[in-house]
């Protein structure tokens, strides 16, 4: 088959899972980004909100910022990154469309300079774009200032996706000149324009998910009992195991480690210093604790141990450092990490493993939240209903699940702040912060039975069908991005018939009520009071427009 038709049957595949309303280009974005960041394994829903696509874009689809590979928000907290510090900035255009044209190119080639280089010198010339893609960087340039201590490695990828086979040599050229461009004016940085066909898109798509993974060990594996190994791998095998064909880290290999890497802290330059300046007559795995793996199979034969499905989930540091080793240069095959293999998909084990082996270091108290029994009773009760609730990081994606149907942690605590605390612009705001007291405890309390697994339910579906609408919608990008959870509060505000709903009374709401909710008429008459401020995201973030919407609702008439 040729390279277009097999992208066609992936990409038919893959937009049976997105959500319905929304159009075949829009689900080729998603598509485009989500095989483009294949090695970064980002959820649908983050990939969604990063979208800028419309009138005034300057080309550009989407945009995501990285630092160690942490996709960062605008809520993101950039203290914990020291130096060494990855920055990446990538941008996607993407289009549904045979072939490759040049006006793409020409369109990023005037766009993207001025939005990397004089975003505040020149910022008169912002007004030339759309809200949204300004604030994304502004956000570029918050953090590449914030971190500029920190000496960062920035790399700046762009990326033109179309199920084209052939670039025009007109094309290929300008791509280089805006590759020179940035390089111009940013000569440390790693800058690449890279063009996306049907069959690098397949290829992509083809390495998005490794289900099993090889790992070269030295001699014969210590056997424990249930299946359980003690094994050493030298140094360069364990790398070339959590690394990808670029050497980047493969973010998937760590979905269900609790902790991030916690950058210049005293134990990694411990690590760091032990890998490149080893002692005479003493091993690395003698001064290391290790690494854990979780694996749904593991075998050995051969002298490699044979995984399926590894979650790293214990020793992140351990593995990022060597990573990093790895790619300067300091890493030989003749000292050895001890990694700890367990085969196991039974979920209390899991639990109770990445709760015991985090807790022997500190862990940040927001950290353990998907292991938690309240977020694994959600789950099983929303399965129940047809709802997939990913308390760890897209296990339901990784199933082939449809995203129209997922929900993580993060939206539903978003969802909750919106209809239980009434606060949309915090949910807009300040997604990460909700994972954290005082306001975790509001929307997932100890105390289960203050908070029936209805409202939960009810929030879920409710998120959908709001997120359905605005997808349909032929509204700008700006309303979308923005409103969704201000259109929340206001259904749940109709549903409930309270504008101080209760978790009871939103738990009582009934499913087949929220179909038929007057979902159009309360997102048009959002963006009508929108239009009537400045329509920027800093309004969404701010409680005054909730306050607006509040004090508007009575008048609106809407039932």
């Amino acid at each position: 088959m040729a390279a277009r038709e097999l992208l066609e049957s992936v990409f038919a595949q893959r937009r049976a899972t997105y959500d319905t309303t929304l159009s075949d280009d829009d689900a080729f974005e998603v598509f485009s980004a989500d095989v483009i960041l294949n090695s970064y394994d980002p959820s649908i829903e983050e990939i969604e909100d990063r979208i800028v696509d419309g009138g005034q874009d300057g080309g550009i689809d989407s945009v995501f910022i990285y630092v160690n590979r942490v996709l960062i928000s605008d809520d993101t907290d950039l203290s914990g990154f020291k130096y060494p510090v990855d920055l990446e900035l990538v941008v996607i255009q993407s289009k549904n469309e045979l072939n490759f044209k040049e006006n793409p190119v020409d369109k990023i080639s005037a766009s993207l300079p001025n939005l990397i280089r004089d975003f505040q010198k020149d910022a008169d010339s912002q007004g030339a774009f759309k809200a949204n893609l300004v604030d994304a960087f502004g956000l570029w340039d918050q953090v590449t200032k914030t971190l500029a201590p920190q000496f960062p490695n920035i790399k700046i990828s762009v990326w033109y996706a179309c199920k084209g086979n052939t670039v025009p040599p007109s094309a290929i050229a300008k791509a280089k000149t805006l590759e020179n461009t940035i390089r111009g004016f940013m000569p440390k940085a790693d800058a690449t324009f890279q063009f996306a066909g049907s069959a690098e898109l397949y290829n992509l798509a083809g390495q998005q998910k490794l289900v099993s993974a090889e790992l070269s060990i030295g001699g014969s594996p210590l056997f424990g009992s249930n299946s359980s190994y003690i094994v050493l791998s030298s140094l360069s095998d364990y790398g070339r195991f959590i690394s990808d064909d670029d050497d980047a880290i493969r973010a998937s290999f760590f979905d269900a480690n609790v902790r991030d890497y916690e950058g210049s802290v005293d134990v990694n330059k411990d690590i760091a210093n032990s890998l490149r300046s080893p002692i005479p007559g003493i091993d690395f795995w003698w001064l290391n604790n290790g690494v854990t793996i979780l694996a749904t199979k593991a075998g050995f034969s051969n002298g490699k141990m044979n995984l399926q499905n590894p979650l790293i989930v214990n020793g992140l540091q351990t593995s990022y450092e060597i990573n990093r080793c790895i790619r300067g240069g300091g890493v030989d095959n003749n000292r050895l990490v001890m990694v700890r293999i367990i085969e196991t998909v039974d979920e209390d084990v899991i639990n109770q493993v990445i709760k015991a082996t985090n807790y022997q270091t500190k862990v940040r108290p927001h950290s353990l939240r998907g292991t938690e029994e309240i977020h694994r009773n959600i789950e099983i009760f929303l399965l129940s209903h047809n709802i997939y609730y990913d308390r760890r990081r897209n296990y339901y994606k990784n199933l082939g699940k449809p995203a129209a149907r997922t929900i993580g942690i993060d939206r539903m605590a978003q969802a909750v702040t919106a209809l239980l605390l009434e606060q949309p612009q915090v949910a807009r705001a300040r997604p990460t912060s909700l994972m954290k007291e005082p306001i975790y405890s509001e929307l997932f309390p100890t105390d289960a039975s203050s908070h029936p697994l209805q409202l939960y339910q009810v929030a879920a579906e409710m998120m959908f069908a709001v997120t359905a609408y605005m997808n349909g919608s032929k509204h700008d990008r700006i309303y979308k991005n923005n409103l969704r959870f201000h259109v929340l509060t206001a259904l749940g505000w109709s549903l409930s018939g309270s504008q101080n709903p209760t978790p009871a009374q939103l738990g009582s709401v009934k499913i087949k009520e929220i179909s038929g909710a007057p979902i159009a008429k309360i997102a048009e008459w959002v963006i009508a009071e929108f239009d009537k401020t400045e329509k920027t995201d800093a309004v969404a973030k701010d409680s005054e427009f909730t306050e607006q919407l509040r004090a508007s609702w009575s008048a609106a008439g809407i039932t």
